[in-house]
């Protein structure tokens, strides 16, 4: 009988209801051991009615074997794994042992949220997890993952989880903190357990176990008679999770011999099955049914048919760690003989492992193959530990150090880089091999770059490089890691360093090694200002990459080459590679490779004026990093959202994202971070039209990229901002400073990117007589990229100059064409002005509703981008790591707020702005 827990059971009946009313929801339970979180679980059970249930149970034993807690959960809806898109399909099949090897953890929870959704298209779910904190960390990032994705679907989601938030973190799941019992069920509670307990004594156990309800029927079973009648004193103090251990242990030490070793073996086992626990106490000469039966007795297991469990979690762990280590060892040895080495090879080798007192070569291949297992299906963790033991039991150094080299790899891949650092280190301590001693090094640069450690990243691979005497190949791939650690700090003689030597170490073969070499050497160049050097060899790179991926080891390289093409202006090309290597990541859901495209696809599409998808990229960027814990990609996407806030004037989102960002760049000291999100914020500042805010955001960064002899395209982005600041503020002669610097680099490149804004900024500084030939330049460079933002902004000045020239009527002409596409942008800010100056110029118009589509929210406008290119609701599910069901509801809504009814329309309101026609003088923009 659950005692008391009104609010708990009224949050746990609301989320029922919700799941009955198709909206579902997750609760989390969290709270220390034996609080209640389980009784509570049991009341959902019971309040379940005519719902499908699923549970699943951490056990700290199983822990290490990756995809245990999932098949529980899962198997019992295998017959649905047709409704899956086959690919996630196959990963579901090979991490719930029904099929080979294939795909990986990312697209095993991509698969589960499909599975899930599939199923609550039929009927409502609760889904029950206990003790989330010991399931196995594949599944448990795969139910996460679904379980911030499921909200709008018929699906309650219930965790129990013990300990704080840094022990186990759930952000953005719903939390009740589970506290003890209130003070009158907490001594109804104790005067069940023992009913000639007295008043004082009772008062006395609940201040000391702060209503803990396990700790409350076990400490008074620790009480002789006369303690509990109140007549001799109660031991001092009672501190409840020892008081709660030492009650197990106590009852343990009065059992027989026989007793007290099935329970250790039981301990070393977890909840299972009774049967390979009978076998294991055979071999020790123990009566498998007696000795359970006198720990049953005791009230430490529980017996079912065919199986075992503890009381409570906190009973294993209490006799576990009492026990002694040599009997800990046998136990371990006993159960890897009784286990089956055909059906649990993993589980025997663990075991094995456990038993094991000096190194062992058998053993250590045994644990290797079972990491080999665990890294196929997607278990990364498991195969980082099953390494980590393999190596510890190596019978030589070389076999020692390459085992805990691919065990710091695969602790990378779970994410765990702290700890890959570690047994990396161990690893070097082991290597005398210098090719191999490089490798390790790579793989400590590639932790630490990605973990913003940027000068650790650089010193590691500068050690890395010494392979250069051995191996010219890899030594030119590391060199052109190098160019990162010197990127990020905005050192532009060692980009160009590192660029220069790893093009000498590179082969000219049309592969791999040439696409790093050139584009290291043009990166290095472009970074320098030197872009007319620089477009050959990163053109050469993009054309690497779009007819040669195979040779690439890694998709995101990829990536690469499409912002090598984004450097030359190539932006078509450098779409299309972006678009396909997006749809593969999709495909295999590979969240690493996205979370690292869609700022680039953010960057590309925000210069074309298709402001929606750079939105929705660059949200579902942030989202992505934020699930899986990828800080620089993180950083991108932030940065990218701020972008986009600002030219849409939505100022504190913009605010929001930037300070996110700029914490995450002074965290890492990523100085080029620093520029990008300044840009962000000076390029809202202007349009505002607060210019001393903008000079005060743009001009310390930019000041340093100039003195630093940076040109690279997007470093300088903001320079043409600052400038204009530094005009509408009357600091000329800074405005001249700047803009000479801005000027040598657009003649030397001959990018539009750089000659529009920089013939918009010579126009606002020239004279009277020469501003309206330098602005005619700059709209007819324009002509060779479309960037409706820069045409828009160039037409604005424009219009402005001549209206305040007195030349009213022709500046209408540019005023209206730069009105009309600040308006079809969203632009509201430079709308706003653009209105503005062309009612000084004695035409007045109104100011224009907001366009619909701005009104969507992110999610939205990510559903209605991709139904908008043609996918179905399912492909759009698929896609985007959502329920068909949540595609419906987004799709209602989005339908709502743009008044349309089709999808045709849908693909009409949201497509990418077109060449905008030149309004005729008679013409007026919704005139008033």
């Amino acid at each position: 009988m659950l005692l008391g827990r009104e609010p708990e059971r009224a949050r746990i009946d609301d989320l029922i209801a919700a799941a009955r009313r198709g909206e579902g929801g997750t609760l989390v339970l969290r709270g220390e051991a034996g609080i209640g979180k389980t009784a509570l679980l049991g009341y959902a059970l019971g309040a379940a009615e005519a719902l499908r249930v699923l549970q699943t149970r951490g056990l700290e034993a199983e822990a290490p074997l990756p995809y245990r807690g999932l098949h529980d959960l899962l198997i019992p809806l295998a017959d649905r794994l047709e409704e899956v898109p086959a690919q996630q399909a196959e990963a579901l099949r090979s991490a719930l042992a029904l099929g080979p090897e294939a795909g990986g953890p990312q697209a095993v929870a991509a698969g589960t949220l499909s599975l899930l959704a599939a199923t609550a298209e039929a009927e409502t779910l609760l889904i029950v997890v206990d003790d989330l904190q010991w399931v196995d960390s594949a599944s448990a990032d795969a139910i996460l993952f679904a379980a911030r994705r499921l909200p709008g679907n018929p699906v309650a989601l219930l965790f129990a989880v013990r300990g704080d938030k840094t022990e186990f973190d759930a952000t953005g799941l719903d939390e009740l903190v589970v506290e003890g019992l209130g003070e009158k069920e907490a001594l109804d509670l104790l005067v069940r357990v023992r009913s000639e307990i007295s008043q004082p004594v009772a008062a006395r156990l609940v201040e000391a176990t702060n209503g803990n309800p396990l700790a409350l029927v076990e400490l008074p079973q620790l009480l002789d008679e006369r303690q509990a009648r109140g007549e001799t004193p109660l031991p001092d103090p009672l501190p409840a999770a020892a008081s709660i251990e030492h009650a197990f242990q106590s009852r343990a030490a009065r059992l027989t011999d026989a007793a007290r070793t099935a329970l250790t073996v039981a301990a070393a086992f977890g909840d299972g099955d009774s049967g390979v626990l009978a076998k294991a106490l055979a071999s020790l000469g123990v009566e498998r049914r007696e000795a359970l039966e006198k720990a049953e007795a005791a009230g430490i297991l529980l017996l079912r048919p065919g199986s075992f469990e503890f009381v409570h979690p906190l009973a294993r762990s209490a006799l576990y760690q009492a026990a002694p280590p040599a009997d800990l060892r046998r136990a371990h040895a006993a159960l890897a003989d009784a286990l089956d080495p055909e059906a649990a090879p993993d589980l025997r080798a663990w075991h094995l492992s456990e038993a094991a007192t000096e190194p062992d070569e058998e053993l250590a291949l045994a644990l290797e193959s079972s990491a080999d297992r665990a890294l196929r299906r997607g278990g990364y963790r498991a195969a980082a530990s099953a390494r980590e033991r393999a190596a510890e039991l190596s019978t030589d150094d070389e076999s020692r150090a390459r085992r805990f080299a691919l065990a710091g790899d695969a602790a990378q891949l779970a994410g765990l880089s702290e700890r890959a650092l570690v047994l990396l280190d161990k690893a070097l301590t082991a290597e005398n091999d210098p090719l191999r001693r490089a490798e390790i090094q790579n793989s400590r640069g590639f932790i630490l770059h990605w973990r913003g450690e940027f000068d650790r990243a650089r010193e590691a691979w500068s050690q890395a490089a010494q392979v250069e005497a051995f191996d010219r190949e890899k030594a030119a791939v590391i060199y052109h890691e190098l160019l990162g650690p010197a990127f990020e700090r905005g050192d532009a003689a060692g980009v160009l360093e590192m660029g220069q030597r790893s093009y000498q170490l590179a082969t000219r073969d049309g592969g791999w090694i040439e696409f790093m070499g050139t584009t290291a050497i043009g990166f290095g160049l472009m970074y320098n200002g030197r872009a007319r050097e620089a477009r050959p060899f990163l053109l050469r790179g993009g054309e690497i990459a779009e007819n040669n991926p195979e040779s690439f080891d890694d998709p995101v390289w990829l990536g690469v080459g499409a912002f090598a093409l984004c450097l030359t202006e190539e932006e078509v090309r450098a779409r299309a590679l972006y678009e396909r290597l997006l749809g593969d990541a999709r495909a295999t859901s590979s969240f690493g490779v996205l979370t690292f495209v869609l700022p680039g696809i953010a960057s590309v599409e925000r210069d074309a004026g298709n402001w929606p998808r750079a939105r929705a990229s660059a949200v579902e960027s942030v989202e992505l990093s934020r699930d899986t814990g990828q800080t620089l990609n993180l950083a991108s996407g932030l940065i990218e959202c701020a972008h986009v806030s600002a030219l849409v004037g939505r100022e504190q989102e913009c605010r929001e994202f930037a300070t996110e960002a700029a914490a995450l760049a002074h965290e890492t000291g990523s100085f080029i971070s620093l520029v990008w999100t300044r840009e962000a914020l000076g390029a809202l500042e202007l349009g505002l039209g607060n210019t001393e805010q903008a000079i005060a955001e743009l001009e310390p960064v930019q000041r340093q990229v100039v003195e630093r002899g940076i040109g690279e395209p997007q470093m300088i982005a903001s320079l043409p901002n600052l400038i204009e600041a530094y005009v509408r503020a009357k600091r000329l002669e800074e405005a001249e400073e700047f803009l000479a610097y801005l000027e040598k680099l657009a003649a030397d490149s001959g990018y539009v990117g750089q000659l529009v804004p920089a013939a918009r900024c010579r126009g606002l500084l020239a004279s009277n007589e020469d501003f309206a030939d330098v602005f005619e330049l700059g709209l007819e460079h324009c002509e060779r990229l479309p960037r409706p933002f820069e045409r828009a902004r160039i037409e604005f000045c424009f219009g402005e100059r001549l209206r305040r020239s007195g030349h009213r009527v022709e500046a209408r002409t540019h005023l209206r064409q730069a009105f009309a596409i600040f308006e079809h942008l969203g632009a509201r800010p430079w709308a706003e002005k653009a209105r503005s100056e062309l009612r000084a110029s004695g035409e007045t118009i109104r100011a224009h509703d907001p366009a619909a589509r701005d009104e969507l929210t992110p999610q939205e406008l990510k559903v209605a981008l991709v139904i908008a290119d043609g996918a179905s609701n399912q492909a759009a599910a698929a896609a985007l790591f959502l329920s068909p069901k949540t595609i419906e509801a987004h799709l209602g809504r989005v339908y709502r707020k743009l008044g349309i009814r089709s999808r045709t329309e849908l693909a009409r309101q949201l497509a990418p702005i077109a060449t905008v026609t030149p309004l005729g003088d008679g013409e007026r923009l919704a005139a008033s």
